[in-house]
């Protein structure tokens, strides 16, 4: 996912190249984080129990990680503008 690499790229450094921890950025690479996980720890199930899966587990997340987007993108002005915009029509099922 490249939106993970425009995220870190957000995400505030201190003098010593260190990331700023509660920073937005950090906030939704976490989220991407997490799915990451989840599509790992599903790697073994079958296309459709991970489809399954995906609709129990990832819709949460990513209600989530689209909110601290669109919170994080009124606020901050990114390298790549739109890279993070949800898809107007997603409306109950995640694409696998």
């Amino acid at each position: 996912m490249h939106v993970r690499r425009y995220l870190a790229d957000s995400i505030p450094l201190d003098t010593n190249g260190r990331e700023l921890s509660g920073s937005k950025g950090a906030e939704g690479r976490e989220f991407i984080n997490l799915l990451f996980k989840l599509e790992s720890e599903m790697k073994d199930l079958t296309n459709e129990e991970k489809q399954e899966k995906r609709q129990e587990a990832s819709r949460a997340l990513l209600d989530a990680f689209w909110s601290i987007i669109h919170t994080h993108h009124k606020r901050e002005t990114h390298k790549s503008p739109g890279i993070c915009q949800k898809p107007e029509e997603v409306s109950g099922n995640i694409p696998c």
